[in-house]
This record gives C-alpha cells, structure tokens and sequence, in this order.
C-alpha cells in the first residue's frame, strides 16, 4: 500500500507555486503563437524549458534563455542543442573553457551565444578569468560579445583589438557607455563595434561634433552607434545625429502633436535594431 503525504504549503509557496504555472502557460502560449521568448533560468524548471525548446524549435523561433549560473554545464549544453540561445555573462560562466564547450552546443542546434562582460578584464590570460585573447578566441569561435563600463572603466584601444575577431566569427561585437564619450569610441566604432552612449552624460557643447562622428564611423564600419535619450539634447543635435546614421531610442515623454521633435521620434520609432545588437531588451544598458 502507497500513501501519499502531502507537505504543508505556506501562503508564500502556494503563490509561488501559482506563479511558475502562470509562467509556464504563458512561455508555451507565447511559442504556440509564434513569438519569441526570453525567459531567466530561474523562473522555470528545466524540464519545462527543454519542451519549450522543442516545441520553439518547430514553430521557428526563438526561445531565449537568460544565465544566472542555476544551471550546470550539462543542462546548458541540452538546451543549446535543442535550439535555445543563451545570454550568460562573467557573473554566471567567468570560465572561457566552458564557453568554448558551449559554443560546440550552440553549432549543433544552430543557435548563437551572447557574453557580457561586466567585471574586469584582464589584458593577458589568467586562470578562470577573461581576458582580451581569450574573448578574441571566443569571438573568432561565434560568440556575441557585449561590454559595458557600469562596473569597471574600460580600455577602448583593446576592445578594438577585439572587434576584428567577432566579425570574423560572424558575431556581434557590442559596447555599453554610461559615461561621458571619450575618443576612442570613434575609433571602436570604426572596427565595426556596435555602441549605445546614454544623452544624460554627455555634454552637448564639447561632445556634440564627436558624437556625430561617431555615428558616421560606425556606419562607415557596418555596425551601428545607439543613443538612448533620457535628459533630452537640442533638436538639431539629434536631427545632425540621426542624419549620420544614429539610432535614438527615446526614453523622454513624447512630444506633443505642436511639438518640433514629433516628426523626429516617428523616424526614431521605425529604424529597428538588429536583435544581436543589444543583450537582451533594445531599452536597457547593462
């Protein structure tokens, strides 16, 4: 004989437990109807996700899986394998080995891998660390390389060192700048780096003329420079800017139907980025 003990459940994981079932239908809704997903590996059981790859996999599209490190090496390289894209980071995979493994993955289920670095990056090898040839290595093998300068200042001359080796790879190579624009993100553009700068640490007077050569160099390299809109520069700033070839994302309150910037924020709203462009959500700088 059998018997079936159930566990009190608290009104905290009784919620919790309604959550991940909401989350469930909605993900497999989602793919059911054709739209692409991206989902944190700690929302959702494994199990759930590896049917969600398949039945993502059938509907051609794409289902995104976000790394925190709750998975191991084995369940990553399955999902992968069945077509699922993985945005980890340094925080989550700080091993390049491991990466490399997974890339392996990434090929058998034709799927690509984004890395963002957020911590330091060392200019030479160094054990279970990253550094600039191993992201080189990385890159030439098909990694998305994505930077950023929010934790840990960045040199601008080795990232362009980068830049050759993920467009060889066939790879995104992308820079987040949350600081005032130096001068050598003309040049980083130039090698074909991807760039989103944020307007409220800029200095429109002294910046304005780099600002646009930047966004002619980055379309000169085949890449694309991003300016994310938050404080709001002068109107012949961002036409000047969106005439060489930026793209704004506005994050200001939209103009009214007078306003000067309307015609602006409509051209805005219709060039779209390329997916691999940003990391996870075209709004969002890491």
């Amino acid at each position: 004989m059998v018997y079936l003990v159930f566990t009190a459940m608290t009104t905290k994981s009784a919620a919790e437990g309604v959550a991940a079932v909401v989350r469930t239908y909605e993900l497999l809704d989602r793919l059911r109807l054709g739209r692409d997903f991206a989902v944190r590996d700690d929302q959702l059981d494994f199990s759930v996700l590896l049917d969600a790859a398949r039945i993502a996999r059938d509907k051609h599209v794409c289902l995104t899986l976000l790394d925190t490190g709750r998975f191991g090496f084995v369940e990553l390289e399955w999902l992968m394998t069945e077509g699922v894209r993985l945005c980890t980071s340094d925080e989550a995979r700080p091993r390049p080995e491991e990466l490399r493994q997974l890339l392996e993955a990434g090929r058998r289920g034709r799927v690509r891998a984004a890395y963002l670095q957020r911590g330091r990056l060392f200019p030479d090898r160094s054990e279970g660390a990253m550094s600039v040839p191993d992201l080189q290595d990385l890159g030439r093998a098909g990694l998305d390389v994505h930077v950023s300068n929010l934790d840990e200042r960045r040199d601008l001359a080795a990232l362009a060192e980068i830049v050759p080796f993920v467009r060889q790879g066939g790879g995104f190579f992308v820079y987040y700048d949350h600081g005032r624009p130096e001068d050598g993100l003309v040049a980083l553009a130039a090698r074909g780096a991807w760039s989103h700068l944020v307007d409220r640490a800029v200095d429109e007077a002294a910046d304005g003329e780099m600002l646009v050569g930047w966004a002619r160099a980055a379309k000169s390299g085949r890449a694309g420079a991003v300016l994310h809109v938050e404080r709001g520069l002068t109107l012949e700033t961002l036409q000047a800017l969106q005439a060489a070839g930026a793209t704004l994302i506005f994050k200001t309150p939209p103009g009214d139907r007078l306003s000067r910037f309307r015609p602006l924020e409509a051209a805005a709203r219709r060039r779209k980025l390329p997916p691999r462009a940003f990391y996870l959500d075209a709004t969002l700088l890491p």
